[in-house]
């Protein structure tokens, strides 16, 4: 039952960052962080995976977020998002090996900078401003789409069967 409120709020949380990175394109880092760690904690003590296989996928993660920031790639909360799809695709993919879950987080993260770009093309379109290839895109709403369903993917196939 708590999986299903961790969701929920996961979800709301991802569809505020998602309206914050759209009006003002900034995407508040702590409520990000703290649903990291609620996954985490989650992740740790399900028994979906050994501690082994989360502490070497973290350390991995943690070392693209720092590139991430270091680099100036993207900001520092799309980074933060960045994380906590990690955690998402280690939910949906429920125990699998390291191929499959390595698979599933370029997939996704793939998908929602592709979703991001469509979502910002909607986006200049109505402020009737044009696209360009240096225009500021919010990465947010497409990284939410993606772990909100990611997250439906994991409550069908664990909380609601």
């Amino acid at each position: 039952m708590e999986v299903m409120l961790f969701a929920i709020i996961t979800a709301i949380c991802l569809l505020f960052a998602s309206f914050g990175d759209l009006r003002e394109r900034m995407v508040y880092t702590a409520p990000i962080i703290a649903i990291h760690i609620m996954w985490g904690v989650y992740l740790w003590t399900s028994g979906m995976y050994t501690e082994r296989f989360l502490v070497c996928f973290w350390i991995i993660q943690m070392l693209i977020y720092i590139t991430l920031n270091c680099m100036s790639i993207w900001g520092g909360g799309d980074s933060d998002l960045y994380m906590l799809l990690g955690d998402i695709c280690l939910l949906a993919c429920n125990g699998a090996n390291v191929t499959t879950v390595g698979m599933c987080v370029c997939i996704s993260l793939a998908t929602g900078l592709i979703l991001s770009i469509i979502i910002g093309r909607f986006e200049f379109a109505c402020k009737g401003e044009a696209f360009k290839k240096d225009s500021g895109l919010a990465v947010a709403p497409g990284m939410a789409v993606v772990m909100i369903v990611l997250l439906i993917k994991f409550l069908i196939g664990t909380v609601i069967v």
